[in-house]
């Protein structure tokens, strides 16, 4: 967002005493919630400088639906009993903190519809999300998490599942439960036909297959004409996902990338979509990669 519209918008939200704004103030410590007024729908307390919320109570804001701590890098604990009244809660952001572990009361925001966890470098798990019928959205880029967390199977509302620069191992039989998503980025994992064609509703697909055979399973499946944008690659490797991301291929809504596989004619041929963007062709060499 263009700073001055920023500014603009905190400005605006200022003026509303059920928002409290303190965003880029260089706060040191977590405020002390509990003298705030109680009727709270939005707090920001973004881009700030807090280490930890380490305070022994449970903050009671019934009617508060975002809570925004993005940007604190230096955020490494939560206390367990932080979100134990927060009920209403619909977005929390914790993106580009130091988090290492969320606190298991998390399961209390039975009305949350967001929760962004992008570029938390330290995560390495999570506890389960069991209890959150309404998660819509999960975003974990470029964090550390090892694995999905446990009950993301029951997650049926979900729809937004980013999992780009993650590399965890995905559970067989998963993804197909999720049969909500529209927005699915696995760009560095590789994924089976199966475990995603069922997915009727996607509109967005990121991911990895392993040879020609897989894609073009997929690309016979019922799902695959729905896609309005796609970035797959085609071949058995992380380390070739990575040479391809810094190229300018990646700029393109609709792109197909096949890496060091097998690629003939005939009826082994792949089945290019017709409305791809870019396909590229990437053969190694004995310095580096190249394409086509």
């Amino acid at each position: 967002m263009h700073d001055l519209v920023r500014d603009m918008a905190i400005q605006i939200m200022e003026v509303d005493p059920r928002v409290v704004v303190k965003a880029g103030k260089e706060l040191a410590e977590m405020p002390d919630l509990r003298n705030w007024p109680k009727n709270l729908v939005r707090i920001s307390l973004m881009c700030n400088r807090i280490p930890e919320i380490s305070f022994g109570y449970s903050p009671a804001f019934p009617n508060l639906s975002t809570l925004l701590l993005c940007e604190n890098f230096r955020l490494r604990f939560i206390e367990y009993s932080f979100f134990e009244q927060l009920h209403g809660l619909k977005v929390l952001d914790l993106s580009q903190t130091g988090i290492e572990e969320l606190p298991g009361s998390i399961s209390y925001l039975v009305n949350l519809s967001a929760l962004l966890l992008r570029e938390c470098l330290g995560l390495r798990c999570l506890p389960s999300l069991a209890q959150l019928s309404a998660l819509k959205k999960l975003d974990l880029y470029d964090s550390r998490v090892e694995k999905l967390p446990e009950g993301i199977e029951w997650l049926s509302n979900l729809s937004y599942l980013d999992l780009g620069f993650t590399y965890l191992e995905l559970t067989p039989g998963i993804l197909p439960k999720l049969s909500h998503m529209q927005f699915l980025a696995l760009p560095s994992i590789t994924v089976k036909e199966e475990e995603v064609a069922s997915l009727r509703k996607l509109e967005t697909l990121k991911c990895i297959f392993y040879d020609v055979g897989e894609f073009n399973k997929y690309r016979t499946s019922t799902s695959a004409p729905n896609l309005s944008s796609y970035q797959i690659i085609v071949g058995q490797g992380r380390d070739i996902f990575l040479r391809f991301i810094t190229t300018d291929v990646k700029t393109y809504v609709k792109t197909v990338t096949f890496c060091e596989c097998g690629v003939s004619d005939g009826e082994d041929a792949p089945h290019i979509p017709k409305d791809v963007h870019i396909c590229a062709l990437y053969v190694a060499t004995s310095k580096e990669s190249s394409h086509a």
